[in-house]
């Protein structure tokens, strides 16, 4: 009863935003002109609010983590060390859910957060301002809402090259399973990877803000499952295939990490004029997952005897929670001696794994992936970091020579030296596991999917007008 009424307390967040959205014209931009907050409301959604603060799940609690001395939070009084436990006088059961929450909150709107700060519970109250506008170089944006056939409202951003009249080719961006953004909020490889393709490809390029992010409205993240994604992708895929700034027939599709999971499906259900991956691989979900901890156990500070005990352990659970559908308590209840293998197993949580439902993975450990990349009838650039901290070199290499085996020459495969799954550059192996000293390192895989591009003949451009 308890889950029940926290799915309907967030169910009834999302109908009350739904409910109070002003539908209104796509806003379009040259987002070189643009600086400050972004209206309240934009292309007809509600814009997010920029909060001030950062906060993360420790521990079974929503932490925040720091203030911006200048925002509206800090003003409040809010201050780093302080756990929420209730937004606007909602408290949930789970630190997922309600950080979930947080996210949804809408800018120009006050709300209330209730906080415990060294055993004394206080309520602050402020008003976050809008998100600014997301900035690039030499791009005209469109900002749009999507509305899918299962009543979610997406937000859409499609950027080209300003002046451009004509319909382009374009970069259709499938995104990776965290929950942030796929604005060019910050100057992270990762994403200044994406915006740079956008400003230098001189193609247009699609975004898709998932139900859980951004502006968009629909399930949030510990609710939102791969089959629900997949399904806004391919609905977004296919509508904005006819977007007058798009030319239909020459969409590629780009993805990133687990990403390339749901763009081999898409892929193999679509007729792409090419493919994309970065730091994702062709093995099942399952492989991937284990792997995902293998290299979690493989931090050089971890007893290499007690890794192999941990990961012995962590087989069988995986088996009974991505192949037989069972969740993490009910596991422990048919085998206690796998009790507290969850708790060791990477990025997982009361309720969540990865900040996804524990369905998210099911769904996924039930798809065949290689299958799908064998359908695949496009060329495909596989890009492997050779520094990964999740993937392996088998998983790229295993895209390539199926698909080569079928169609020979179709697929390529660029591996990135000392590249780590962020694209951030190291000096070993065992620094990429500590996430120690890296230095942004995108500019060698953004010379090589230009160069790609430009061999397709994508663009209206010259293959040497793919350069700055």
């Amino acid at each position: 009863m308890a889950v029940f009424l926290q799915r309907l307390s967030v169910g009834l967040l999302f109908a009350l935003c739904v409910a109070s959205t002003v539908r209104a014209e796509p806003r379009i931009v040259l987002t070189d002109a643009v600086s400050g907050p972004a209206p309240a409301v934009l292309g007809g959604l509600q814009r997010q609010a920029a909060l001030g603060f950062r906060y993360a799940e420790e521990d079974g609690r929503v932490v925040v983590r720091s203030v911006a001395e200048s925002s509206n939070a800090a003003k409040a009084g809010l201050a780093a060390g302080d756990t929420i436990v209730a937004v606007s006088g909602r408290r949930f059961r789970l630190p997922v859910v309600l950080a979930d929450a947080l996210g949804k909150l809408r800018g120009d709107r006050e709300v209330e957060l209730t906080v415990v700060r060294e055993a004394e519970e206080l309520t602050i109250a402020f008003t976050p301002p809008t998100r600014p506008w997301e900035t690039a170089s030499g791009l005209e944006a469109e900002w749009s809402v999507l509305d899918t056939p299962d009543g979610a409202r997406l937000r859409t951003i499609v950027t080209r090259p300003a002046g451009e009249t004509a319909p382009l080719p374009a970069l259709f961006v499938v995104q990776w399973v965290g929950c942030d953004s796929i604005e060019f909020r910050h100057d992270g490889p990762w994403l200044m990877l994406f915006r740079r393709l956008a400003e230098q490809s001189g193609m247009a390029m699609i975004r898709i803000e998932r139900s859980a992010s951004g502006d968009s409205l629909g399930p949030p993240c510990h609710q939102l499952d791969f089959d629900t994604e997949l399904a806004h992708y391919e609905h977004a895929l296919a509508k904005l295939a006819d977007h007058p700034w798009i030319d239909g027939e020459r969409i590629v599709l780009l993805s990133n990490s687990l990403g390339t999971k749901l763009v081999a499906l898409l892929a193999s259900r679509s007729e792409p004029a090419g493919v994309i991956t970065t730091s994702g691989g062709g093995l099942s979900y399952f492989e991937r997952m284990l792997n995902f901890d293998r290299h979690a156990l493989s931090h050089p500070d971890r007893d290499p005897e007690a890794a192999h005990d941990i990961l012995m352990a962590q087989i069988p659970f995986q088996v009974a929670y991505l192949l037989e559908g069972l969740e993490p308590e009910a596991i422990v209840v048919e085998q206690p001696q796998l009790d507290g293998v969850w708790e060791t197993i990477a990025h997982t949580g009361n309720g969540h794994h990865y900040g996804r439902p524990y369905s998210y993975h099911q769904q996924a450990a039930n798809k065949n992936f290689l299958g799908a990349w064998a359908r695949v009838d496009a060329p495909i650039l596989v890009n492997f970091n050779e520094f990964d901290q999740f993937e392996v070199l088998r998983g790229a290499e295993l895209i390539v020579a199926t698909v080569n085996r079928l169609r020979p020459g179709t697929a390529t495969l660029a591996v990135h030296p000392r590249l780590g799954h962020s694209f951030y550059r190291y000096a070993s192996q065992a620094d990429a596991y500590r996430w120690k000293g890296g230095e942004d390192g995108h500019a060698v895989a953004l010379a090589t999917i230009l160069d790609w591009l430009g061999a397709l003949w994508l663009s209206a451009a010259e293959p040497s007008a793919f350069r700055e």
